[in-house]
């Protein structure tokens, strides 16, 4: 299983955190790490996004560019401040490739939490529209197979 955790592109600054739309350089940094993740060997995964207008449209973006016929999911617990301990729980029974696409700290805490099985400390530094790729090497193990972001790209 291959997985992907991506933070979503830069946003408006609206007073509903939930309604905050991305911004036309956050749209363009998702379309240039949906370039990156174009040339990866993910088939149609579940792409699951939070339930932020952001979130969704960046997934939305990435789901365009790479051309995968592969349907959004909303799922709750994906929240910038959600325990990641749920989710981690509900990845590990995934058996097909995942695209995750949420928020600050909620990523960088959901990364360290798969890959050092803690998510006290931050090992991830997620700027807009960064991506860790991520591949299952065991029952809760994962290694680190690609981590970039539009400045880089």
């Amino acid at each position: 299983m291959r997985l992907l955790l991506i933070r979503h592109g830069s946003a408006e600054m609206n007073q509903d955190d939930d309604l905050r739309p991305l911004t036309e350089a956050g749209r363009q940094e998702a379309a240039i790490i949906a370039g990156w993740i174009k040339k990866l060997p993910f088939e149609q995964p579940t792409i699951w996004h939070s339930e932020k207008v952001r979130a969704k449209e960046a997934a939305g973006i990435i789901l365009e560019t790479t051309g995968w016929e592969s349907k959004l999911s909303e799922v709750p617990g994906l929240s910038p401040s959600s325990p990641v301990d749920v989710m981690a729980t509900r990845i590990a029974a995934e058996d097909s490739d995942l695209v995750i696409v949420g928020h600050m700290p909620f990523m960088s805490s959901m990364a360290s939490e798969l890959v050092t099985r803690s998510s006290s400390h931050s090992y991830w530094n997620f700027e807009t529209c960064a991506a860790l790729y991520l591949e299952r090497a065991g029952t809760d193990q994962w290694v680190v197979c690609g981590f970039t972001m539009p400045s880089q790209l």
